[in-house]
């Protein structure tokens, strides 16, 4: 039975051919076929204006993976304010045998119904960007700035255009002049689009909008339907389609330049540089991972077991909304061929102390629709998940765990191979007008781009050209031998405890030594630790622990987000941005300057695995010119440059 939305009282495809009318309407009105077949560049980006069951999606997955050449990519780009559940979901792909296996991927990957961008890495090179919302708030989030006169030639990234979403009569909120004035903003002159209705509205608001607009033979019974391409309007009669939210927002814009780059070095390789070496190793780039440690991950990413930490809270500021869109896009990141050997999915419990009691409860409620995010338990309900007596209730996440670090090295030495240089210290960083030079005790490193994700030690590297604001916090891990009991999830508190590894020592830690640079294990933290131990798992026999464990050092901002993205020319940004010195909310309409090729990945603190593999993704999108994992507005959050305007505004 074809699958009919309840709420617009419509079908969600053809009952007579769904497959045959999506390939029509959609893949053969934009001439899908021939476009990827003669596609030169490195991407091709298809947005859509209702996923649905993800029909026109798998088909056009199909049709790609036909013509792909090595290399090139597809980003698909797709709304869907009231996404189907997973099973729904199978159930309506049951009715296309031929797609199975690509159904299969989709729905492995298929992220929880949750508001926002979820960006699925498939297979064949394909990005799928899920947007669950309203189209126009979807799509306004993938401005790289809200200003009406600053559109920026790489937000004019889309290709092709499905326009779905129920017919135009039963959805009336969807067809508006601002989702036209959107597609607008984002469509590369000559973008192309198809739609099955051809409703007058529709066809005047498209062209009022800069679209050439055609009438076409329509699928089975239905007579007509509109495709079209956009010519373009004056950047002055598209003032108004930034939203509301944006206008009383103070910001100033990102844009970036129109250059790609071919060849990058990566500096440090912990986790951070890791996941960031592999990303962009896999889009085709020449990438060179230097580290002054003999092999990856060996400082503070080397702890032998990492927590996947789930540092979700109320509310939509950045740091919310990056934890959250973290954690979800690791979970799919570790779950692929060749990393899922390394996570250990035993689920996490969050244990509330008395004063945190509150907070949690809060939490637990605004997700109580979601369990398979996160669950509220009592201390009976969370000591038998975690086969121990714990002390305390708190949170339940499913969806967590820990990673086996050894072989988070492995797959990574296997993936970069000659590309890794160790025992490289590197001193001086040089810009050959072109590029970058790497001056170093190894050698001499040339590359058209640098991306430093060396932690604290950035700071030294970056100093002719900016001041980096992180912080170095101490961290010792402390090994117990606990043969009793068998832990079968991992336990956070103030502190953290994971199962043990293949029969080996408890890790269970992280102390957080404010101003301590001793490297050297410390009685003190050993005692910390353990103390919260004994606190929250009673049970844990800890008397007379030899002192065993590990230090590392966590690099973290003052706001606790991550620096991911351009190195800004700081002195260049305090003159273009002086009037923010005497009212911060001014808006000044100049996109930032920064130094060309020069990036940092830095300051994830205590929450690298989880958020470094999303990082990744949002320096690869910086360096190749491709579309966001994320929202633009958290970009701008993770935007180094935001210490720089802060500086101005408290000058």
């Amino acid at each position: 039975q074809t699958p009919v939305s309840s709420r617009y009282h419509d079908v969600y495809f053809s009952a007579d051919d769904g497959c045959a009318e999506s390939r029509h309407v959609y893949l053969d009105s934009n001439r899908l076929a021939q476009r990827f077949a003669a596609l030169a560049g490195t991407h091709f980006t298809v947005a859509e204006t209702g996923f649905g069951t993800g029909l026109n999606f798998l088909q056009c997955w199909q049709l790609w993976r036909q013509h792909r050449k090595p290399g090139q990519k597809l980003y698909f780009i797709s709304a869907e304010l009231h996404p189907l559940s997973l099973a729904d979901l199978r159930h309506s792909h049951s009715h296309w045998p031929q797609l199975a296996s690509l159904s299969d991927q989709l729905c492995a990957a298929y992220p929880l119904p949750i508001s926002g961008q979820h960006a699925l890495e498939l297979a064949d090179g394909i990005t799928l960007i899920l947007l669950f919302a309203d189209a126009s708030d979807g799509f306004a989030d993938l401005l790289e700035n809200p200003h009406p006169g600053l559109t920026c030639e790489r937000t004019r990234a889309v290709d092709a255009w499905f326009l779905d979403g129920f017919a135009p009569g039963k959805n009336e909120t969807l067809w508006q002049d601002g989702l036209f004035k959107l597609m607008a903003r984002l469509s590369k002159p000559g973008s192309t689009f198809a739609t099955f209705t051809a409703a007058g509205h529709v066809r005047r608001g498209l062209m009022a909008n800069g679209f050439a607009v055609n009438k076409s033979r329509g699928f089975g019974r239905k007579r007509d339907m509109l495709t079209g391409e956009y010519r373009g309007l004056p950047n002055s009669s598209l003032a108004e389609t930034h939203s509301t939210r944006h206008r009383a927002m103070p910001f100033w814009p990102v844009c970036r330049n129109q250059r790609h780059y071919r060849s990058v070095i990566v500096i440090g390789a912990g986790i951070a540089g890791c996941t960031t070496a592999t990303t962009l190793a896999d889009a085709g780039m020449d990438v060179l991972l230097l580290d002054q440690q003999a092999t990856p991950m060996q400082q503070a990413s080397g702890n032998p077991q990492a927590v996947l930490f789930p540092k979700l809270s109320l509310g939509s500021d950045a740091f919310a909304s990056f934890n959250l869109l973290s954690l979800l896009y690791a979970w799919r990141y570790y779950r692929r061929d060749g990393l899922n050997t390394a996570l250990n999915a035993c689920g996490l419990l969050q244990l509330a102390s008395p004063d945190q009691q509150d907070k949690m409860q809060r939490l637990a409620r605004h997700w109580a629709a979601l369990p398979e995010l996160l669950q509220a338990v009592s201390a009976a309900e969370a000591s038998a998940l975690a086969n121990t007596r714990l002390a305390h209730g708190g949170l339940y996440y499913p969806q967590s765990g820990w990673l086996d670090t050894a072989h988070l090295r492995d797959f990574f030495c296997d993936a970069l191979q000659t590309r890794f240089i160790g025992n490289c210290r590197v001193s001086q960083l040089q810009h050959t007008g072109d590029g970058w030079q790497v001056d170093s005790n190894t050698g001499a490193y040339q590359a058209d781009a640098l991306v430093l994700c060396n932690a604290q030690a950035a700071s030294e590297l970056l100093a002719p050209w900016l001041t980096v604001p992180t912080r170095n916090i101490r961290g010792q891990i402390t090994r117990l031998t606990q043969a009793d009991q068998q832990l079968h999830t991992v336990v956070c508190h103030d502190g953290y405890i994971c199962p043990p590894r293949n029969n080996q020592p408890y890790t269970l830690g992280a102390s957080f030594d404010l101003g301590d640079s001793n490297p050297a294990l410390s009685q003190a933290s050993q005692t910390h630790n353990l103390a919260l131990l004994q606190q929250y798992l009673p049970d844990f026999d800890i008397d007379n622990a030899p002192l065993d464990g590990r230090v590392g050092f966590r690099c973290s901002a003052p706001d606790y987000l991550p620096l991911i993205g351009p190195v800004p020319d700081q002195s260049a940004f305090q003159r273009d941005y002086a009037a923010l010195r005497h009212n911060a909310r001014t808006v000044i309409p100049q996109t930032g300057r920064y130094m060309d090729g020069l990036f940092v990945n830095i300051g994830y603190g205590s929450r690298g695995f989880s958020s470094a593999p999303v990082g990744a993704a949002v320096l690869r999108a910086w360096l190749l010119g491709q579309m966001w994992p994320m929202p633009s507005q958290l970009i701008q959050a993770l935007n180094p440059a935001r210490f720089v305007i802060r500086g101005i505004e408290r000058s």
